[in-house]
């Protein structure tokens, strides 16, 4: 009898635990290979809390060895590089280094982290590693030109891009940021060329047509530039940006009308530039349509710099062009106080266009190209007034 109770009561409760069971199920913790494919699946689809929080689990379940375990270190340390944490992600890269010491992924990863803090040569020997290892990928000659560009060094970067160009052809990114390359290096024509083929691959991209229009007005062609401005705000580029880019290029050009209209576009999407607030006031002005209020109002709020705010003054009739030609005096010979001249001759060439004074004005603005080698809205646009008068030298 005594047996037959403790079999009945084994088996009430073996009933309700699996009762129990069914109504709060434990859910069993996964092991580490499902950990790291989960890590992957967040990181992918940019969940990086979960990416770094399965890796973390992959890591500790103590089942993954060798190229997996190493991988999950990987995966852990992009996440935090992600997230904003540059710092303990390079310490996940050197713990995936360790484990398995070909780690191109780790490699790669850790050179993008080192840049991110500054310390571009140790970030170039990290990419150097990822390139010998595997010299036969896009990916590791792409990452190592930008490395270069933030090290300073446009002409390595070059050759980089181009390497990873001869391993995948259509490789826009790597197109896009040789064309940046090249417009540091003053090779405009061969930046045009390069974002001809980001266009010509991807039509729709509106940041290619951005970048190409500024290659246009490095080399004087401003109708070009007008267009591909245009072209970027049609395909989605709404920023202040491209509006007073275009604004500026249709100053140049002598439409000021469209000038000024695009100029208080990019103010309405929040510009905030002292030199917008100057030629919103030219183009308004030249346009017959002179409205201070916007150029006084930054004026007093202290949104102008020093050389802006003496352009300010003087469009504004606070100081006379005497004291204007004084402000642009430089106080010593170097480059920054030159610039700073030319930049203020060619506000008093304008302030003395609007006051019908030509004679003046043309030789002011001779001046302000004369002094500066350096294209310049302002010396580009003494040149523009210049040509437009009719008169060079």
């Amino acid at each position: 009898m005594k047996t037959e109770r403790n079999l009945h009561f084994f088996l009430w409760t073996a009933i309700l635990f699996a009762a129990l069971l069914a109504l709060f199920p434990v859910a069993a913790h996964a092991d580490g290979a499902v950990d790291l494919k989960d890590a992957q699946i967040a990181l992918e689809n940019g969940r990086l809390l979960n990416a770094i929080r399965f890796a973390d689990q992959a890591i500790d379940s103590g089942d993954l060895t060798g190229v997996a375990l190493g991988h999950a270190y990987v995966l852990r340390g992009i996440g935090l590089h992600r997230s904003g944490d540059p710092l303990r992600a390079i310490d996940s890269f050197f713990d995936s280094i360790q484990i398995y010491p070909r780690s191109v992924d780790a490699f790669s990863n850790l050179g993008l982290a080192l840049d991110d803090v500054g310390r571009h040569e140790d970030a170039l020997q990290a990419l150097d590693r990822a390139v010998w290892l595997r010299p036969d990928l896009a990916t590791t000659f792409y990452n190592r030109g930008n490395s270069y560009i933030r090290a300073g060094d446009p002409l390595k970067a070059l050759e980089d891009y181009r390497r990873a160009l001869d391993r995948e052809p259509e490789m826009t990114k790597a197109m896009t940021n040789r064309a940046s390359a090249y417009l540091q290096l003053g090779r405009n024509d061969d930046a045009i060329a390069d974002y001809d083929r980001v266009i010509a691959l991807t039509p729709e991209d509106a940041a290619a047509y951005f970048n190409r229009a500024n290659a246009w007005i490095n080399i004087g062609n401003f109708a070009r530039a007008e267009t591909d401005f245009g072209d970027a705000i049609s395909r989605g580029q709404k920023t202040s940006a491209p509006y007073q880019r275009r604004g500026d290029t249709r100053f140049l050009l002598g439409k000021f009308v469209a000038a000024q209209e695009d100029y208080a576009r990019a103010l309405l999407a929040g510009a905030d530039d002292g030199q917008l607030y100057l030629w919103h006031h030219l183009a308004a002005a030249h346009a017959g349509q002179a409205n201070s209020g916007a150029l006084a109002a930054a004026l007093e709020a202290g949104k102008l710099g020093e050389w802006q705010a003496v352009a300010a003054a003087l469009l504004l009739g606070f100081i006379d062009t005497d004291q204007a030609f004084a402000a642009a005096a430089p106080g010593r010979p170097d480059r920054d106080a030159v610039v700073r001249q030319a930049r203020i001759l060619f506000y008093v060439g304008e302030f003395q266009l609007l006051q019908g004074e030509i004679v003046q004005a043309v030789q002011s603005l001779r001046d302000s190209e004369r002094l500066s080698a350096f294209r310049t809205r302002e010396v580009m646009g003494a040149t523009a007034e210049l040509n437009r008068l009719g008169v060079r030298r």
